[in-house]
């Protein structure tokens, strides 16, 4: 494509050195002049006006042999009927030898140089139209001389040259007597010169469009290609992700479009591995209440005869598959979560709102002798974040579902809002603390992995998945937050008064 510009510069270069207009003009204007001298020495020395105007040939032939016309200009003289009088080459004895090709090989009339002037007149014929009174044949101009005015003429010779002509009128007594012609036959030649003048540019614009384009060859089709290969074993399976670090660095288009394919596939690859473990950790989470039903159901047949045994086997089958049916609906809602988001667009949701209407809620539902809900808020009026209120109404339901399974009988539980400004805007941090035994320091960060359990003594069995505070962190990520844990610090060291979850999300407006 680079070469195709440049070439279309240079056939343009050169079709502009034939179209220059000004260069012929200039030619004409030097024939005129030229030919008005032999016409004004001709009309004194070589006409009569008594009894009637003439013109004497013979004098006229001897005054154009002693002009000595240069070789690059031929003069003939015409009578006014258009019959040649004579002519400058004959005079001067000048005969034109052009080179016969080989017997049996076809005569070329016009040769190398020849048809490349043919070549760009063609050209220059659809491109540009010659100048009005220039595309005279010699029979017009004669004619318009004749008739007393000068006329010009661009025309091809013999040969195939271009020639340019002059035709001056010779008048005595405002007759015309004869009609001088003078015509050059260096257009070509000059013509040619200027295209040769132009080589040294085209050349020189040539190797630049040559260098840039191995340049860019190096620095963006091979990288590019190298994307699309890596890609393409990305897509086949023979590798995890695209690593592309030496491109990646790069400060360009280039750069930003190999960081975003190495992040975009490690994304791809990390949620891959993500869904094989969370399959493996559900194959296993299922298989141990089937196991257990399994169990039970065998052995029920044996204890028929013992109604107690066979209550208690009844009741452990029912208290699995409770288990399951939690199992299943919290993997269900998991799975759910990450397309819902990427369907649905985001709308400002009032935090504030959504946190007091949760907490009465919870609060009305709870008995008093169990555990006492409180809800406050730093300042009044609206926390608005910007995602969907569903989800963060799930996230805030299991955490304070979760405070309330490990509160002590009337004990508090406390949700708190708090608005806070930072340098990149504000941040609401919802705070929920229960009063019970807390965390131990090394299941801090465990508890926010899937089917991750330790429920206090006396909780119902079955009524947890361990897939709870794993939602929650999932659907806070999805709304640009942050989620934690930590113990309340308590009287002593290693007793905490508490455990304390942390929700991050930033505001809007």
């Amino acid at each position: 494509m680079n070469l195709t510009a440049v070439g279309i510069l240079a056939l343009g270069v050169l079709v502009m050195s034939e179209m220059r207009a000004g260069l012929i003009q200039a030619r004409v204007e030097t024939l005129e002049s030229q030919a008005q001298i032999v016409a004004n020495v001709i009309a004194e020395a070589a006409t009569v006006g008594e009894p009637a105007p003439a013109l004497r040939t013979n004098q006229a032939r001897e005054i154009l042999l002693r002009l000595h016309v240069p070789t690059d200009v031929r003069v003939r003289l015409f009578t006014t009927d258009g019959r040649q009088i004579t002519d400058s080459l004959l005079l001067a004895d000048q005969v034109i030898e052009r080179l016969l090709p080989p017997v049996g090989e076809p005569q070329n009339v016009l040769g190398p140089n020849g048809q490349i002037d043919m070549f760009f007149q063609s050209v220059t014929s659809v491109l540009n139209r010659r100048t009005p009174g220039m595309a005279l044949t010699l029979r017009q101009e004669l004619a318009a001389a004749a008739l007393g005015r000068n006329a010009s003429g661009e025309r091809t010779g013999e040969n195939g040259e271009r020639l340019v002509s002059v035709s001056v009128p010779i008048q005595r007594v405002k007759a015309v007597l004869g009609i001088v012609t003078v015509e050059s036959r260096d257009v070509d030649e000059i013509v040619r010169r200027e295209r040769l003048a132009q080589l040294p540019f085209i050349g020189v614009a040539l190797l630049a469009t040559l260098a840039a384009s191995a340049a860019l060859s190096m620095t963006i089709a091979n990288p590019l290609r190298n994307l699309a290969s890596q890609a393409e074993e990305v897509r086949a399976g023979r590798k995890n992700k695209l690593e592309a670090p030496e491109i990646a660095k790069r400060k360009d288009e280039i750069g930003a479009l190999a960081e975003a394919l190495q992040d975009m596939t490690g994304a791809l690859s990390d949620r891959i591995q993500a869904n094989e473990r969370f399959a493996a950790d559900v194959s296993h989470e299922i298989k141990n209440p089937l196991a257990s039903i399994k169990s039970a159901a065998e052995t029920i047949h044996a204890v028929s005869g013992n109604e107690a045994q066979r209550e208690k086997l009844l009741n452990v089958i029912t208290q699995d598959v409770r288990r399951l049916d939690r199992l299943i609906t919290d993997i269900a809602n998991a799975s759910r979560i990450e397309a819902e988001f990427a369907r649905e667009t985001l709308e400002p949701v009032d935090l504030a709102k959504l946190l007091g209407e949760m907490t009465r809620s919870f609060a009305a539902s709870v008995e008093p002798e169990k555990a006492v809900l409180h809800y406050s808020q730093d300042g009044e009026g609206a926390a608005m974040v910007l995602g969907r209120e569903s989800p963060l109404g799930q996230v805030f339901r299991n955490l304070i579902d979760n405070a309330l399974s490990f509160a002590p009988p009337a004990s508090k539980v406390s949700v708190r809002l708090d608005i806070e400004r930072r340098r990149n805007g504000r941040v609401a941090r919802a705070i929920i603390e229960d009063e019970g035994p807390g965390i131990p320091p090394a299941k801090l960060g465990a508890i926010f992995e899937r089917f991750y359990t330790d429920r206090p003594k006396g909780r119902a069995f079955g009524s947890n998945s361990g897939l709870g505070l794993s939602i929650a962190k999932q659907i806070v990520e999805a709304h640009h937050g942050h989620v934690w844990a930590e113990n309340i610090p308590g009287p002593e060291p290693l007793k905490p008064a508490g455990a304390r979850f942390v929700v991050e999300l930033p505001l809007v407006g």
